[in-house]
Formats: structure tokens, sequence, C-alpha cells
């Protein structure tokens, strides 16, 4: 994180470099693997072939279970569009 690590070059006091250190842990922590992986993929497909039955697709995805990735997901796809 280059933001991240210019802030930290600069010598902040003990505690925001502590705090900026666990920032960006969280960040590159952070890996998309397996299924989930598999549905950010095939949405990203889905907003990128943008036919009528793809949006529909999106749509009925976009309608699923609150919270759930596929869910959000599909709705920042259909915004994006």
């Amino acid at each position: 994180m280059p933001v991240i690590d210019k802030a930290l070059a600069g010598k902040p006091a003990l505690d925001v470099h502590r705090r900026l250190e666990k920032i960006r842990d969280a960040l590159t922590s952070i890996a998309l693997t397996g299924e989930t992986l598999r549905v950010y993929r095939a949405i990203e497909v889905l907003e990128r072939i943008s036919t009528p039955q793809a949006r529909q697709l999106l749509q009925r995805l976009a309608g699923g279970a609150p919270g759930a990735v596929a869910t959000t997901a599909a709705r920042k796809a259909l915004q994006r569009q």
C-alpha cells in the first residue's frame, strides 16, 4: 500500500505507526479464494457481457439473501451499469 508506506516513512508517532501497520496488514491479508472468488468472477463476466439475459440474471442474484456475497456483488454490478 504505497500511501501507507509513505506515511510510515514519515516517522509518525508510535500509536499512529502501529495503527497504520495494522491497517496495512488487514488490507494485504484479504484474499479471495475458492467459491467466493468464483462468485466474483462469474458476476464480473455477467457484467461485462451486458446482454439483456446477463442483466436479468444479475437482477435475480441481486434479489438473493441480504448480505450474501453473490447478492451484494450483483447489486454493485447493476449499479455500475
